[in-house]
């Protein structure tokens, strides 16, 4: 970690739903910039498929008095949007399918999402615990935002499964389970789910892109994972093809141990900068060789051997 690149972010919590005396309850995050080892823990296919590679880049990018396994989902979105934007900048591609024609293609997309509108009014500081009120029954119903490692965990089972898990209590209801699978009419189940999507804390992740092929636009919700980095197996040649690059064109100025630590940001900068100033000499150059191709086609020895009579009998 490189705590002399950090930055401090707010997080979309405001800190507001962890408890007194956790390290993410002040609403706000150091995060230290990325390097090439943490590029490398992405572009590994097993920890990846492992479910190891997140973790371990958050325990990399945090400072360590951060308990990274209490982070709730709205604050994981958070973290990785910000390192993308620190490490890498706001635009970049993904990979989405037009609605329309079903083509394939790369959208670009700006990762600097707005944050959800959320109001913390009457909201008890420290717990983990919020109200909806369910517009067809009329019943309070008390949830709490889930981990990251919950979300992941509950998130691929479906929406009624998902809400179970994270309802805490439905007034005048003792059966949670009964409830949302023989009680909970179709109107408050998706009245809750838009509620949850979209005025919970988070940030607004939906993008228009126009397709390539057929011109309709297509909306897509683009998932804040490891993804937006555009890091994967194959891109570990690439970030070693730029740490050779640098060390050697830098003439011994930069070391491999060092490009390795080095911030991704300050890498990318560092190589650009060696790129323009070797595009700058060729260019000299090739002005140079340019005035010099000029010069002998108008010199006057030039002239001179063009008017002298050849050789020869008459």
């Amino acid at each position: 970690m490189n705590e002399l690149n950090s930055e401090i972010v707010d997080l979309a919590s405001d800190g507001f739903f962890y408890p007194t005396g956790s390290a993410m309850s002040s609403g706000h995050v150091e995060m230290y910039p990325m390097t090439a080892a943490d590029e490398e823990l992405l572009c590994s296919g097993n920890l990846l498929k492992r479910g190891l590679a997140l973790p371990r880049l958050l325990s990399r990018i945090l400072p360590p008095a951060i308990d990274i396994d209490t982070i709730l989902q709205c604050d994981l979105e958070t973290i990785l949007l910000n390192a993308r934007i620190m490490n890498y900048g706001s635009n970049g591609a993904i990979r989405c399918t037009c609605s329309d024609c079903e083509e394939s293609f790369d959208a670009d997309v700006s990762f600097g999402f707005r944050a959800i509108p959320f109001a913390f009014d009457g909201l008890q500081r420290g717990r983990n615990t919020l109200v909806f009120m369910l517009p067809k029954s009329k019943k309070s119903l008390l949830f709490r935002l889930p981990t990251w490692r919950e979300y992941q965990s509950w998130k691929p089972l479906g929406w009624i499964e998902f809400a179970k898990r994270i309802t805490l209590m439905v007034e005048g209801e003792e059966n949670i389970d009964q409830f949302y699978e023989r009680t909970m009419s179709g109107t408050d189940s998706k009245a809750f789910r838009d509620f949850y999507e979209k005025r919970t804390p988070g940030f607004i992740t939906r993008w228009t892109s126009a397709c390539p092929k057929c011109g309709n636009s297509t909306t897509i919700n683009v998932g804040v994972t490891t993804d937006i980095f555009g890091i994967r197996p194959e891109s570990k040649s690439i970030i070693h093809d730029e740490i050779f690059s640098l060390c050697y064109h830098s003439n011994g100025a930069f070391t491999q141990e060092v490009v390795y630590r080095m911030p991704v940001s300050l890498r990318g900068f560092y190589i650009k900068k060696l790129i323009d100033l070797k595009n700058d000499e060729n260019n000299k150059t090739k002005r140079q060789e340019e005035t010099v191709k000029a010069m002998s086609r108008t010199s006057p020895n030039s002239i001179q051997s063009k008017s002298l009579p050849t050789s020869g009998k008459h």
